[in-house]
């Protein structure tokens, strides 16, 4: 498998769920979102506060890809879970499955802060898409 193949199937799969429904403007709204959020905080982490470092330099289009598919990923477990504790875990397993996993196995990325720093991060990344992801919804339901 290519090394990005994973993170491209994930978004069509969003985007060809979204098709079939209504909610395909607020999926790829999602995405957009997402993206803009994940590449500000890489950019943040990898160049301002240098919590982590990147082996070949900082890959721009894998961390917008990447984001912005955990924020479709988001959107669509906000919206789609009845169940809020379902959803969540959606939303922490995703991003850990798609980034951390492959990063284990390849060493992509190496962290200079200590581990329960990684947690925290973590935690605080995980709940702010998850919250934007029920901001998202919220306001569509109400006609944005």
């Amino acid at each position: 498998m290519k090394k990005h193949s994973l993170i491209y199937t994930g978004i069509l799969a969003c985007l060809f769920v979204s098709l079939f429904t209504k909610d395909f403007v607020l999926i790829l709204f999602g995405l957009g979102v997402g993206a803009a959020a994940g590449f500000c905080i890489e950019y943040t982490g990898v160049k301002i506060i240098r919590l982590w470092s990147y082996k070949e330099g900082f890959p721009v289009q894998t961390i917008v890809r990447g984001w912005g598919e955990t924020g479709a990923i988001a959107v669509i477990a906000s919206q789609w879970i009845a169940i809020p504790g379902i959803a969540l875990l959606v939303g922490l397993l995703f991003p850990l499955v798609v980034f951390e996993l492959p990063n284990i196995r390849n060493n992509g990325w190496s962290y200079r802060a200590p581990s329960w720093l990684v947690v925290i991060g973590w935690v605080i990344t995980i709940f702010l898409f998850q919250s934007t992801a029920k901001v998202i919804v919220l306001l569509s339901e109400r006609g944005f």
